[in-house]
């Protein structure tokens, strides 16, 4: 599943039920803060973990973070 600026404005502060049948959700900076309300990319990945299996956020050309349960994983663009 992916979120963009749309879904991330309609859902904004509340992020759909459905999340929880995603085995992956992949969304930029940006939509993840304005998705779940988080003021913070570790903790709005958090969340959307807690709802899809996992959660990638994307750092426009500087990389990404994994979440998946409790555990994170950085990736970073050189």
């Amino acid at each position: 599943m992916t979120c963009g600026e749309d879904d991330a404005r309609a859902f904004a502060g509340r992020p759909p039920a459905d999340l929880a049948r995603a085995t992956a959700i992949f969304t930029s900076r940006r939509e993840a803060l304005q998705l779940t309300g988080e003021a913070t990319v570790e903790r709005a990945g958090a969340m959307l973990a807690t709802l899809a299996e996992t959660a990638v956020v994307i750092f426009a050309g500087e990389g990404a973070i994994a979440f998946s349960g409790s555990d994170s994983v950085s990736f970073v663009h050189e």
